[in-house]
């Protein structure tokens, strides 16, 4: 798994999701577990807008899928 620096591109107010960020959202026992929720809470609050792209979406689909079936969370809402 990448570091957070490597899971999302920052820059000028903008962030690019890797997949990897938002499937470590969902492990809170991972070791970059605070500077992801900083990154999202970031977005949360409008200091950075974060953007994922459809193929990055669609493998966050296709690794969650069965989180998703156990636990009902779906990662769209999450985002």
């Amino acid at each position: 798994m990448k570091h957070a620096a490597e899971i999302a591109t920052v820059r000028r107010g903008a962030g690019l999701l890797d997949a990897g960020v938002v499937l470590a959202r969902l492990d809170r026992r991972h070791p970059s577990s605070g500077k992801i929720q900083d990154l999202f809470d970031r977005g949360r609050s409008g200091q950075l807008s974060l953007f994922i792209s459809v193929v990055n979406l669609a493998e966050v689909l296709q690794h969650s899928r069965i989180y998703t079936e156990a636990t009902g969370l779906d990662p769209v809402a999450l985002l």
